[in-house]
């Protein structure tokens, strides 16, 4: 980590780091004592910059990337949770006001019912029903009986939400990391491969799983999660248990083709259709191994009234939008329908929002947050991924759970098919019995 003296025309490398007004200033000798000479304001000296300077691996960066990347995902878990808790709040507070309203309009028309005739109906969810008079104590026990139910059955769901929230500190996970013991940092003493084997041990104790491995063994780890991007021998594709067909689909502003380049492309561009192929492979949870051919939607615009093929024997389809244009998630729902009228009715579909590295760094580029397309998803009974392209398990892991949806469809799909024989028989049984 090389540094100099905060003077410009100074070469000296820095031997303290004085704080100064809330300036750390990384100063040689020469110029601490003459900035501490001129300066009338409280200083404080550390020589942190000595042990930086003989950090050869950079440990010190690694511990701050490690912490950083364990905050942002705190984060993400906390934004997670306080949806989760908005949303309980306001489907609370729904179902308490529509008691109180309903309870307040048959209030009224019950009062207005009574001004008018003068009498007490017993019915009171029938318009223009009068009859004989009841006792003004039963009527009044029948109401407070009535509504206090109602009311005694929220209040209850509500001290169960309380006792949720309070049962569960929010910050729980973060407090657990700070509480762990901070291993001594020597950086600036042992030798660059003592250092990275304790960087390592010190990461995976903080329960960091970013951490930034050797490229061999980086490129094992690639290998093991089946990750396509990764140049394997073509064999291991050979081997799939089972292939299924999947089509993303998305305007070309949503980046779906910076996501899908991440992983092995095995077929050049197909100029009858203009479509990319691209293979990802991945294992389920059973143990099948699945090869997931997509095929890129690049131009299909211009292929509309001539692709009725394009949707023949499609599996599953993959719906992306960027999360920093608002139009390519906007144009998500003409996809979505011109697939659900074309597909069969087994297709499963995830929607995807892809966050660059750019939104991740500044979230006021976020156009679209989470929430809306998980909303959407919701609505459309849509799986639902917010990834970042960059991260290829996460991306993986997300085509993993679209074949899994797709492996119970497709099985699903093979006991209809065998119990239609089935149901054929039997009514024509039948017909030939009463005839």
């Amino acid at each position: 980590m090389e540094a100099k003296c905060y003077i410009n025309l100074c070469q000296s490398k820095p031997s303290e780091s004085v704080s100064c007004n809330g300036f750390s200033l990384a100063v040689c000798n020469y110029h601490k004592n003459l900035h501490l000479k001129n300066c009338q304001s409280v200083h404080s000296i550390s020589s942190l910059y000595i042990k930086l300077s003989n950090d050869k691996s950079n440990q010190f960066a690694t511990f701050l990337k490690n912490e950083l990347a364990f905050i942002e995902t705190q984060l993400e878990t906390f934004l997670r949770r306080m949806r989760n808790v908005f949303q309980k709040i306001n489907k609370f507070s729904s179902k308490a006001l529509i008691i109180m309203n309903s309870q307040k309009k048959f209030f009224i028309k019950l009062l207005k019912n009574i001004e008018q005739y003068n009498i007490l109906p017993i019915c009171f969810f029938e318009e223009n029903m009068r009859n004989k008079p009841i006792e003004v104590d039963n009527l009044e026990t029948l109401l407070r009986n009535n509504f206090k139910s109602q009311y005694n059955h929220t209040d209850t769901k509500y001290q169960e939400f309380v006792f949720e929230l309070t049962d569960r500190p929010i910050f729980n996970e973060i407090l657990q990391h700070y509480e762990k013991p901070t291993k001594a940092r020597s950086f600036y003493n042992g030798s660059s491969q003592k250092n990275n084997v304790e960087s390592k041990n010190y990461s995976a104790e903080m329960g960091v799983s970013n951490y930034v491995q050797p490229y061999e063994e980086y490129g094992n780890y690639k290998a093991e999660m089946g990750v396509s991007n990764y140049v394997q021998p073509y064999e291991e594709y050979e081997n799939s248990d089972v292939v299924y067909n999947v089509i993303c689909a998305g305007d070309s502003e949503s980046e779906k083709y910076t996501l899908l380049n991440f992983f092995r492309r095995d077929n050049e561009t197909s100029a009858n259709i203009g479509a990319n192929i691209f293979t990802i492979t991945t294992t389920l949870d059973s143990g099948l191994k699945v090869k997931l051919n997509i095929r890129d939607n690049a131009g299909e615009e211009i292929y509309k009234e001539s692709n009725s093929s394009f949707f023949d024997n499609t599996h599953g389809v993959v719906l992306v939008y960027s999360t920093a244009n608002e139009a390519t998630y906007n144009s998500i729902s003409i996809w979505l329908s011109e697939f659900k009228n074309n597909c069969e009715k087994h297709c499963k579909f995830i929607l995807i929002g892809i966050k660059s590295e750019l939104c991740t760094k500044i979230p006021e580029l976020i156009k679209v947050p989470s929430f809306v397309g998980e909303n959407f998803a919701r609505i459309n009974n849509l799986l639902f991924a917010e990834l970042s392209y960059q991260d290829r398990h996460n991306c993986l892991m997300a085509f993993k759970m679209l074949s899994e949806e797709i492996y119970k469809s497709e099985q699903q799909k093979k006991i209809e098919a065998q119990n239609k024989p089935n149901e054929k028989k039997r009514k024509w049984y039948k017909k030939i019995i009463r005839f």
